[in-house]
């Protein structure tokens, strides 16, 4: 071969490759776990943020941040850990709440260069994180929107009036969804599966088990009881903490200042017995400045620095009656139905130590102490009964790991779904907003998904619920999930179990829950306490249960199909039976019946929602629908060949200079 020839091929050659690889398309994807964590656009200390979710160091070298306008790059070797944050501002001060951290760069230290032209708006900006050419991760906030569906989806993020924007977990839906307003002194703990604290852990239920377990774990207590919770009731709860406060230990009580029903006005009096017994009781949500979350709705205990209890139950009076129920069906009076754990460990126990003393902090000015509040309370005469009975409660030796919302309990919750290969049981109180409409970032939907690859999934609902009997048909006939409400007792629960996890916590499948409350949870890595809470829950399922239609799932479909290209199409049905198929493939042909769950068929080119109806002989009918795409190779729009195009005619270019060579 001349040489003319080999430096025309590597042209070639070359040519094609960077064809393949256009600026700005997808072909990155992968940024080896780095996404835009914060963005401050307001003040002299404006700035991004970035955080690596992923397992490996990244060199930033090949990565750049672009707002339209200006770039931030990085010339020298700047490596960002798993789990760690880096930050980038116009200037920084020691003083400032963003800039004044650790890993905070400015421009021409450590290789960085700010590109004067970088400059976020306070209205409304667009932030693009880059590797090479390539879009990696993209946010919109205020009055900017990004128009490219396969970057970002629905609304901008809200500008905040103070503090910044902030991811709120490693799950990126490229929208709005994934981000909050930041304020100081609100934690953001990354979810890390790899954060196993050994301890030995006491599962038990409500009502069956009147909190007697909690009773217990308290009446332990010879150093410190440190409680934070949304909600106590009960009086004979505050007449073993003052009592607790009188005997020598150091009480510190925690509560959510405003509760919906019933208020924290009820209970004053019983509080202020605590208060003056010697304990430190502040309420969060209290004071004039803005709140860190909109609701403390957690309920936990930390006790001597070594055990924590953790519940889904407020203790109230039902809850906290002290008897063993052996019909827990029996009166809504016993209790609602709730799981709880006592879990002794050390690590487990300094760790959630430092989210309540960062909590119960006053110098953010949403806590407050409550005697400042309601100096004019007066105390109740209480008095403490120690339950009888001991109860029947096994312990188990395992490890577990911290969940807590806002910080990153979305992250958790789609990690242990996701990884079901046999089952996965909810039981919850509440299903509202954009997840009870069964879209994509719905944790109905993660069930649904793994349903589809044959885990026996079930999900149970509050029948008091907002219109939870239309969810839960919704749920029944749309996808492979088995889904029933439950009246008595009433259901708060709010526990799962994942294989051989059982998830016990007071996070709500609501948008609030999840992203702007304080919430915990504990994920407890033992089958046999996974059997115990499935054993409850199977046995409240098989009572309530009672959906007598037919379940679609659309269980083979991609997108996009090539123009011509023979498509198939499936449905899974469940019971299994003889049903009749009908498929609209919405590209104006007509409709296809058939006997058998599959078909093949040659669409139309073009954006089509393929809608398949499904009857059986007992009048059962549904229809389910997807959207899908044929697209013509030829388009002008179809990916790679884009830029394949000007290549091809530059080899018959080529071929002719040979030609003429030879």
């Amino acid at each position: 071969m001349g040489r003319m020839h080999i430096l025309a091929l590597a042209l070639l050659a070359a040519l094609a490759v960077s064809a393949l690889v256009a600026p700005g398309s997808e072909g990155s994807g992968d940024a080896d776990g780095l996404l835009i964590y914060e963005i401050n656009p307001k003040g002299e200390y404006e700035g991004v943020s970035v955080f690596n979710y992923g397992a490996s160091a990244v060199d930033m070298a090949d990565y750049s941040l672009y707002d339209g306008y200006g770039y931030i790059t990085f010339s020298g070797k700047l490596i960002v850990e798993p789990g760690q944050r880096t930050t980038f501002c116009s200037k920084a001060s020691a003083d400032d709440q963003f800039s004044g951290r650790d890993r905070v760069y400015t421009s021409g230290t450590a290789g960085v260069t700010v590109d004067g032209k970088f400059e976020l708006s306070n209205s409304g900006d667009r932030v693009y994180l880059l590797l090479g050419d390539a879009v990696v991760d993209a946010v919109c906030y205020g009055s900017k929107t990004i128009e490219d569906a396969s970057l970002w989806s629905g609304r901008s993020v809200p500008v905040p009036a103070s503090g910044f924007i902030q991811r709120i977990g490693a799950f990126d839906s490229d929208s709005a969804d994934d981000w909050s307003v930041y304020m100081p002194g609100k934690t953001s703990f990354p979810f890390d599966p790899d954060r196993r604290y050994e301890a030995d852990v006491t599962p038990f239920t409500f009502p069956e088990s009147g909190g007697i377990p909690v009773y217990r774990a308290l009446e332990s207590a010879t150093k410190t009881v440190d409680i934070s919770i949304y909600l106590i009731s009960s009086g004979n709860v505050y007449g073993l903490l003052a009592e607790l406060e009188g005997r020598g230990v150091e009480v510190r009580l925690l509560l959510e200042g405003n509760p919906v029903s019933p208020k924290i006005t009820d209970f004053l009096s019983q509080i202020r017995t605590v208060a003056d017994a010697g304990a430190e009781v502040r309420m969060i949500n209290a004071g004039d400045a803005d709140s860190r979350y909109n609701f403390a709705h957690a309920k936990y205990a930390v006790i001597d620095g070594s055990t924590v209890v953790v519940t889904s139950e407020n203790w109230a009076v039902a809850n906290m009656n002290g008897k063993i129920t052996k019909d827990p069906y029996s009166s809504k009076n016993n209790g609602n139905r709730g799981w709880g754990a006592v879990v002794k460990s050390a690590g487990y126990s300094d760790f959630m130590e430092g989210v309540f003393e960062n909590d119960f902090d006053t110098s953010y000015g949403d806590t407050v102490d409550f005697l400042e509040k309601y100096p004019n309370s007066k105390p109740a005469t209480l008095t403490y009964t120690s339950p009888s009975h001991s109860g029947d409660f096994k312990t188990y030796h395992t490890e577990v790991i911290p969940v807590l919302s806002s910080d990153s309990s979305y992250e958790a919750m789609r990690y242990y779904i996701s990884n079901c290969t046999e089952r996965a049981y909810s039981q919850n109180q509440s299903l509202t907003s954009y997840y009870a409409n069964l879209g994509e970032s719905s944790p109905v939907m993660m069930m649904a998904d793994r349903a589809h690859d044959g885990v026996d999934c079930r999900f149970m609902l509050s029948s008091e619920a907002t219109d939870a009997e239309n969810q839960i048909m919704l749920i029944n006939s749309s996808t492979l999930v088995k889904a029933a409400t439950m009246s008595t007792p009433y259901l708060h629960n709010k526990g799962m179990v994942l294989d051989d996890v059982a998830w016990v916590s007071s996070i709500n499948w609501t948008p609030t829950s999840i992203e702007k409350n304080r919430e915990c949870g504990v994920a407890i890595l033992s089958g046999e306490i996974a059997d115990y809470f499935a054993g409850f829950f199977l046995a409240d399922f098989e009572r309530y249960y009672s959906y007598d239609g037919i379940s679609v799932d659309i269980s083979e479909i991609k997108s996009p199909y090539r123009s011509g290209e023979e498509a198939t199409f499936s449905v899974t049905v469940k019971p299994v039976g003889t049903y009749t198929y009908v498929w609209d493939l919405g590209d104006g042909s007509d409709p296809i019946t058939s006997s058998i769950p599959r078909i093949a068929a040659k669409p139309a080119d073009g954006a089509h929602v393929l809608k398949v109806t499904v009857s059986d002989d007992k009048g059962h009918v549904k229809t389910v629908s997807k959207d899908y795409s044929v697209i013509d190779d030829g388009d002008s729009q179809s990916g790679p060949w884009l830029y394949l195009a000007p290549v091809i005619a530059l080899i018959a270019a080529v071929a002719a200079v040979l030609r003429r060579h030879r």
